[in-house]
């Protein structure tokens, strides 16, 4: 059982490598597009808004302040993951 577990984390650990060895390939591709989606107005107000299931939840005075909101994403460290919000 001990040799099955530490396969199972080996290839956790080698998944994850690559996994990241890839996002650091693709950061550029995300940098431009988020580049280009700032320049949307209220792009994530509008995002939210029409969303089936969240729109319900987003009331007046949340469309105020989610007017300001520019980025959304999500970032890891240590294999585990944090979102994050930027206005």
């Amino acid at each position: 059982m001990m040799m099955c577990l530490q396969i199972t984390d080996q290839r956790s650990d080698e998944i994850l490598a690559v996994e990241r060895r890839y996002n650091e390939i693709r950061r550029p591709v995300y940098l431009e597009r988020n580049s280009l989606m700032r320049e949307v107005p209220d792009l994530w107000l509008q995002c939210l808004l029409q969303h089936q299931q969240i729109s319900e939840l987003v009331s007046e005075r949340d469309t105020d302040i989610l007017s300001f909101l520019e980025e959304v994403g999500l970032a890891s460290q240590g294999g585990r993951a944090y979102d994050f919000l930027r206005s």
